[in-house]
């Protein structure tokens, strides 16, 4: 994974400055920003810096804020948006042969425009629902600050079977129920709670102190409904991203017949779910029961490098999904059975 930072330099009437890349690197003859690879010890805003200076001879003078990130194609990459006074003469390094003032709508149309240039440039119009979307399709990472809020790709539910411990009892979710267009529209705009209330539903006092967000963008990803919250808390925010949390669905069941449980081959008790009738809101945590026996994933936190140790949990992971997908379809075939048998 290659962690780049760059600048996108604006000038009082809106212009940003484009740098066509030289031979000396990829992307040869392309229209970038200025920037570069962070060096070890760099923050992705010093390294920023740095490389525009090398780059176009120009040391702002001016805060600037973060403008995005993105890891994609193996490059992890933050991109600032810095004022400047004027549209200054930049002194090019042999890494560039020509620069250009250009407003950012025309940018958009001009031939042989780096991809990441063309994703920061209409960063810079977009709404927060827009974010939302760009973090949902992998465009922008997550998570990704907007404003006075984070917006965070979290897992509202699995599907098919899992173990829940507190209760001694497997559990299956059937996909049918959850991965629709009509769950999608009851969980969206939820909220998000800091670990589970006491009871298990919110009351006005558990609402007022445990609430540190809400559901934005719920969407279906493979077997399992996913959605960008956005998080006002700045300290659960902060905790999310340091920490390997997860997350947990709060599903009401006010008729008892949608349920029912069966005996497994060995003995253990599965309960088999209907369609919720309420589903009230998600809790982060630190382990969810649709982790399905892994380690925590309920939170998609994109990081600068995945370490071995990450890609070694990942995979066993894998193998404990794998053993649970094993199980879901002796299920199914049970239950046609049944069905089959009792028509």
């Amino acid at each position: 994974m290659i962690n780049a930072a760059f600048i996108m330099l604006r000038s009082p009437s809106g212009r940003v400055l484009l740098l066509r890349r030289s031979s000396e690197g990829d992307h040869e003859g392309e229209w970038g920003l200025p920037g570069g690879k962070i060096e070890e010890g760099e923050t992705p805003e010093i390294a920023a810096v740095r490389e525009v200076q090398e780059e176009t001879g120009y040391l702002t003078g001016h805060p600037g804020r973060f403008l995005m990130r993105s890891v994609k194609h193996g490059v992890d990459a933050t991109t600032f948006l810095f004022p400047c006074d004027d549209e200054f003469e930049p002194t090019l390094n042999s890494e560039h042969t020509e620069h250009m003032w250009v407003l950012p709508a025309d940018a958009l149309n001009i031939e042989m425009v780096h991809p990441g240039v063309v994703l920061a440039l209409k960063r810079l119009r977009f709404n927060e629902y827009e974010v939302a979307e760009a973090i949902r399709d992998g465009d922008l990472a997550s998570p990704q600050p907007f404003e006075n809020m984070m917006l965070i790709d979290l897992r509202v539910s699995g599907t098919g079977v899992s173990y829940r411990p507190k209760l001694k009892e497997w559990v299956y979710r059937r996909p049918e129920n959850y991965l629709t267009p009509t769950f999608l529209r009851r969980v969206a705009g939820m909220p998000i709670i800091y670990e589970h209330p006491e009871k298990s539903i919110l009351d006005s006092r558990s609402f007022s102190q445990q609430i540190v967000g809400t559901m934005q963008l719920p969407y279906i990803k493979g077997e399992d409904v996913w959605g960008i919250a956005r998080i006002y808390d700045r300290e659960t925010a902060r905790e999310l991203t340091s920490d390997q949390m997860s997350t947990s669905p709060s599903v009401v069941f006010r008729d008892p017949e949608v349920n029912y449980e069966m005996e497994l081959d060995n003995g253990e008790t599965l309960l088999v779910e209907g369609s919720p009738s309420y589903v009230d809101h998600l809790a982060i945590c630190t382990k969810g029961v649709w982790d399905k026996g892994g380690d925590p994933d309920g939170i998609r936190v994109d990081t600068f490098n995945d370490s071995l140790d990450r890609l070694s949990r990942r995979m066993t992971t894998y193998r404990i999904a794998r053993s649970v997908d094993r199980l879901a379809e002796r299920l199914d075939r049970r239950l046609e059975t049944m069905k089959a048998n009792h028509p």
